[in-house]
C-alpha cells in the first residue's frame, strides 16, 4: 500500500492497526499510534489517543471536535492544548 501524505484525511487507532481514512476508502496498516505520530510530516497531530489528523483536510472545529469530510472527530483533553496552539490563527 502506497498513499501520499496529502491523501490522508486522518488516522484511526484500532489496538496494533492504523486505518487510514482517505477520500477514495480506508486502508489498514499493522501498525501502532505511536510509531506513526513520530514519522508523519507536521501537517499530522494527534487530537486523540485513537486519532491522528491532517490538518491541510480539517473543514471546521466546534465544541472540542473537529470535521473532516463528514466525519466528527472529538478533541481529547490529553492533546486539546498542543493541538489548538497549532490551528490558533488558521482557524480560529
Amino acid at each position: 500500500m502506497q498513499l501520499k501524505y496529502d491523501d490522508v484525511l486522518f488516522i484511526e487507532g484500532l489496538k496494533d492497526y492504523a486505518v487510514f481514512h482517505t477520500n477514495q476508502g480506508k486502508h489498514t496498516l499493522y501498525k501502532r499510534m505511536k510509531e506513526l505520530e513520530e514519522k508523519l510530516p507536521a501537517q499530522f497531530s494527534r487530537v486523540h489517543n485513537s486519532c491522528i489528523v491532517n490538518r491541510e483536510h480539517i473543514v471546521k472545529i466546534e465544541d472540542m471536535h473537529i470535521y473532516i469530510g463528514e466525519s466528527r472527530i472529538p478533541a481529547s483533553e490529553k492533546y486539546r492544548e498542543q493541538f489548538f496552539k497549532l490551528v490558533t490563527g488558521k482557524l480560529l
